[in-house]
């Protein structure tokens, strides 16, 4: 099908107020166009005026104020006074240079309908979420109004607004604090001053004396950072010594529990059984193979023979199905949970019963979160904040090698690195083929480079394709459709790379030989969809139970709508246009997205990049279940070899926060 396309640029500073119009029913690129021409900056004084409306804007619409325009025009009139401020506001940040529609729509959506007074007084607000050079260039234009250019440069709102914009910089890249020579050189760089520079250390001051920064130690933090950090660091110190229960209880329910096996446990494993249930807060780690998952369900097991209540929760959907099945206990996400948590108070609160099923933490409960790795500060403050007041023992499993959150922190790798504190599993119990996966990944974990077989079709274990980087995306096709290709209901076959272009690349090359003819949806920031195509979920949506990372397949595209329904494993979820932006293709897509997802077999994609360490090999190696091939330069592999984990790279001052709560309990 044809993909038309409107020329923008001959709206020129216009830009902002056509696209909003666009949003009216009826009102496209052309007809917004006549409007701005006819009426300019008075059209806002027509739309509210319904007398103006039939006298001049439905004539503009159309000559012989025909039936379409009629509606047009009314319906513009009838929706204007909910639309009037954010008319307005996109309308004054044109005048004030910006032209971007996605980042006009962002500010209004930030600052919501008093956008103008707010921006007025103090554009900087934005400086978190919007890009630097964009805020300071339009901060700059408002301060100058009412104050000189130096002054503006050094008015406590840019200074501030620097260094919310560097500290949020940090926690983009994973970061809950930063050391005072990087922030004095991230604050020069915004400032475009020396690091030394009088004004850097005025913002420093001046951050520090307003409690924007709080200092620990050597680092400084956001004040958010600081109080979560401390929060979980000293109940989690309390726990440590709560809880004890007698080791010969926990023998007997776990030789009971062993009876009803059909495998008994090793050695290893039924130390960790009773080491997390001896306190309050434990932890478990284990790598790939090692029996975690059947350590698991002992532990479960056993706590409940012993009369307690178990609650299992991963931060991704499919993590909780795979847990589920392998302990037979319902596993949730722990969006999930504490959403039934929050459900559960909301009844009481109401004097209603709450319903079966419902998630319940109580003292007799012992929560355990599996791929604890992958949950960020401010989901382990929400689950601590729960484990705190209902009085619950918590368990925390993962495994260390893997990439740390998506977001900030590195509560679970700092809390591994205790070993006092963790039941640690090394001896793996299943292998798959001369070069299994559990095998190979042990050798990623101690980054030692394994010996891999040459690829040769569909077989088990880890295989390498070395080629060229103008050769590896010839050699992914050529190994997908080698491996059956691209199912269109399940998830069998994933392709995992570190780069986004190369992300990009792929998706849209899988896609366009998938298409062949079949009506094509265009997503809201320009992605196509069809039938058939593998997509993934690219936000956390409570409402909807969809979350971040979460695959489907579209079953159904709305061209006349520009719509898609989508099945995430069994239901159907229906997109409208707008929505589509919560959507991308997932023929590809990089390791991060894919924690907690497994497939049967994985294409690799490795290529340089600062992005691939052992840690990226390793989550991308583990989400295969039968077979992992890698694709690229072996130079590339040798590099990701020789870099430190990912985790080591985080600044965070937990660790700091776990001292002195530890020497304060001693």
């Amino acid at each position: 099908m044809s993909r038309l396309t409107f020329d923008y640029g001959k709206l020129d500073g216009r830009r902002l107020r056509a696209t909003f119009l666009e949003s009216f029913p009826g009102i496209g690129p052309v007809r917004a166009e006549k409007l701005l021409d006819r009426f300019g900056t008075g059209l806002p004084e027509i739309l509210a005026s319904e007398e103006l409306v039939l006298q001049e804007l439905i004539p503009a619409l159309d000559e012989t104020r025909g039936v379409v325009a009629t509606r047009i025009g009314y319906a513009m009139h009838a929706r204007w006074p909910r639309e009037a401020a954010g008319y307005a506001a996109h309308e004054w940040l044109e005048g004030h240079g910006i032209h971007e529609v996605g980042l006009a729509r962002k500010i209004v959506g930030i600052c919501g309908p008093n956008a103008i007074e707010i921006l007025a007084d103090n554009p900087y607000v934005l400086a978190r979420t919007v890009p630097w050079l964009k805020v300071d260039k339009l901060g700059l234009q408002v301060l100058t109004t009412r104050m000189p250019l130096a002054e503006a440069r050094a008015s406590p709102e840019r200074l501030q607004g620097c260094v919310d914009r560097f500290m949020s910089n940090c926690t983009q890249r994973g970061h809950t604090a930063v050391g005072g020579i990087e922030l004095r050189k991230g604050l020069a760089g915004l400032l475009c001053v020396h690091p030394q520079s009088e004004l850097v250390e005025r913002a420093v001051r001046f951050a520090v004396h307003r409690r924007r920064l709080i200092m620990c130690g050597e680092l400084f933090r956001s004040p958010g950072f600081a109080w979560m950090e401390g929060k979980i660091a000293v109940r989690i110190s309390r726990w440590s010594t709560e809880g004890a229960i007698l080791g010969s209880a926990i023998d007997r329910a776990l030789a009971h529990v062993e009876r009803t096996m059909p495998h008994s446990l090793h050695q290893e494993q039924r130390q960790a059984v009773i080491a997390t249930l001896s306190r309050r807060f434990s932890i478990m780690c284990g790598g790939a193979g090692t029996g975690k998952t059947s350590t698991i369900r002992a532990i479960a097991n056993t706590w409940a023979e012993l009369g307690g209540r178990v609650l299992l929760a991963t931060l991704s959907g499919k993590a909780a199905l795979r847990l589920g099945q392998a302990t037979s206990r319902l596993a949730r996400t722990i969006h999930r949970l504490l959403r039934e948590l929050d459900e559960r108070d909301e009844r009481i609160e109401e004097g209603k019963a709450a319903p079966e099923g419902l998630s319940l933490l109580d003292a007799t409960t012992l929560l355990v979160i599996d791929e604890a790795s992958m949950v960020d500060v401010g989901q382990w403050m929400h689950i601590t904040d729960r484990v705190e007041a209902s009085g619950a023992r918590l368990l925390i499993t993962g495994d260390v090698a893997q990439l740390p959150p998506i977001g900030p922190g590195t509560i679970f790798h700092t809390l591994a690195q205790e070993k006092s504190r963790v039941a640690q599993l090394e001896t793996i119990h299943r292998q798959t083929g001369e070069s299994g996966i559990p095998e190979v990944s042990l050798a990623i974990r101690k980054r030692i480079e394994p010996a891999l077989k040459r690829y040769s079709g569909a077989a088990d274990g880890v295989s390498h394709i070395g080629c060229g980087l103008p050769d590896i995306d010839r050699e992914v096709v050529r190994v997908v459709a080698d491996l059956g290709g691209f199912t269109s209901d399940r998830h069998d076959l994933l392709v995992i790379a570190a780069l986004n272009r190369t992300v990009d690349r792929l998706n849209s090359h899988f896609h366009d030989r998938h298409k062949a003819g079949k009506p094509e949806v265009k997503g809201h920031l320009g992605s196509w969809f069809c039938v058939g195509d593998p997509v993934v979920h690219l936000e956390n949506d409570y409402q909807k139970a969809l979350f971040n990372g979460m695959l489907g397949h579209v079953v159904e595209a709305d061209v006349e709508r520009r719509g898609l329904t989508v099945r995430f494993e069994e239901r159907l979820v229906s997109f409208d246009a707008k929505a589509t932006v919560r959507l991308a293709l997932a023929y590809a897509l990089t390791c991060h997205k894919l924690q907690g997802s497994q497939a049967a077999r994985v294409v690799i994609v490795v290529e340089p990049s600062t992005l691939l360490d052992p840690t990226w090999l390793y989550t991308a190696i583990t989400r295969a279940e039968k077979q992992a091939v890698l694709v690229g330069p072996p130079e590339a592999l040798a590099d990701a070899l020789r870099r430190p984990p990912a985790f080591r790279g985080r600044v965070t001052a937990f660790a700091h926060d776990l001292f002195r709560t530890s020497s304060m309990d001693k």
